[in-house]
Order: structure tokens, then C-alpha cells, then sequence
């Protein structure tokens, strides 16, 4: 149901519907209520993480402004699954560091 509701865009009803669940998803959901402490609680205990975690790391990150978090994060999404460098490379969350020589190292 959890995935239904995200899929609605129905992003409260998500929260509650996974509950105390430890996925992306779940995460996913926290922080698109913006709810970014446990958010990132939530996905820094998911029992297996993927590039998609460290990726969802990442734009928390960007969101409560924490660079060093983002870099951390994207490295470790990128070491993970090579693709992610394009995706931030063009994702909005991560546009205000384009212009920051560190960033860009990582993405290209």
C-alpha cells in the first residue's frame, strides 16, 4: 500500500502505510514530506544498501544544505552504480553545485 500512495503522490498516507519499515522506500516517503531526520534515519538503517540509498542520502543532504554529506553520499551511490554520475549530474536537487569543482569531479 505504501507504494501505491507514493505512486498517487499521496505522500502522508505512504508514511503510514510503511510505518517503522527500514526500505528506500519508506525513506523515500519521509522525505518527500520533508521529514528529513527520519528520513535519513530511516535509510541509514536499511538492512541492505543499495546506490539508491546512498543516492537518497545525497538529496537530504542537498536539501538541509550539509555539502559534505552530498559528496560523501554521491561517492558512495556512484562506487555503487556508475549511472548515478548522470543522474545527479542533471538532477535538480544537486544544480546549485554544479559550479563547485568537488561536485563536478564526482558526476563526470
Amino acid at each position: 500500500m505504501g507504494l501505491l500512495n507514493l505512486l498517487q503522490g499521496n505522500y502522508n498516507q505512504a508514511v503510514g502505510a510503511y510505518g517503522q519499515s527500514k526500505s528506500n522506500n519508506a525513506g523515500l516517503a519521509q522525505l518527500l514530506v520533508k521529514d528529513y531526520n527520519k528520513a535519513k534515519q530511516t535509510l541509514e538503517t536499511v538492512d541492505k544498501p543499495d546506490a539508491i540509498t546512498a543516492y537518497l542520502l545525497a538529496v537530504i543532504a542537498s536539501r538541509t544544505n550539509n555539502f559534505n554529506d552530498v559528496v560523501s553520499n554521491l561517492r558512495t551511490a556512484i562506487g555503487r552504480d556508475r549511472s548515478i554520475a548522470t543522474k545527479a549530474l542533471n538532477d535538480l536537487e544537486f544544480a546549485k553545485y554544479r559550479t563547485n569543482q568537488e561536485f563536478m569531479s564526482i558526476v563526470k
